[in-house]
């Protein structure tokens, strides 16, 4: 059984460390978006630099790296719930 952590791209906490690749997020969103115009890309970097520069709404790598080990954990507090809500 695949759990929604995991289907989000989340891995247990224990084999984050290991899996999570030190991807930028503006080419994180380029990968998923290859569909993507010249100009919606231009635009991209331009609300990121807004939100980065002038709103200072941008979430840094360790605070990405914060977010992904706490979803981890609760991922596997979720995951042992159901296991044993379901014996």
């Amino acid at each position: 059984m695949e759990t929604f952590a995991n289907a989000g791209g989340i891995a247990p906490a224990q084999q984050q460390h290991s899996e999570i690749k030190q991807i930028d997020q503006l080419d994180l969103f380029r990968m998923n978006n290859v569909h993507a115009t010249p100009e919606d890309k231009e635009e991209t970097k331009e609300i990121i630099r807004i939100l980065k520069e002038d709103y200072d709404q941008y979430e840094s790598e360790a605070d990405r790296w914060n977010r992904e080990k706490i979803l981890g954990k609760l991922n596997e507090i979720v995951t042992e719930w159901i296991k044993e809500v379901s014996e």
